[in-house]
């Protein structure tokens, strides 16, 4: 397992367990709340692939508009640190990043 792949993931459940902590677990749900139930992070080879859609949606795609200044903050740190640990992330489609070992990026 990369460290890269460890960082996404990690990222991840910050997100969670601060949006629980803030909001509380039934939030919007019924008891039920978890805003990034969606969102999948798998290696493929040496890349990593992270997919999500509803609510992970509005934390990670670049065509989130609410809350858009999340979005943006959350794909520049994980930006940062991937190209930190030798990733170049890219963004394949609106519901998917794809993080690309720098040693096989063109």
């Amino acid at each position: 397992m990369s460290k890269c792949f460890k960082m996404i993931k990690d990222y991840v459940e910050d997100i969670r367990a601060y949006e629980v902590a803030c909001f509380g677990p039934s939030h919007d749900k019924g008891g039920r709340y978890d805003p990034v139930a969606d969102v999948s992070v798998v290696m493929d080879g040496k890349d990593i692939v992270m997919t999500f859609d509803g609510a992970g949606f509005h934390h990670f795609s670049e065509l989130a508009d609410y809350p858009q200044q999340f979005s943006r903050h959350n794909r520049e740190t994980m930006q940062q640190l991937s190209e930190r640990l030798g990733y170049d992330m890219q963004a394949v489609n609106a519901y998917t990043l794809l993080f690309v070992a720098l040693s096989e990026a063109q």
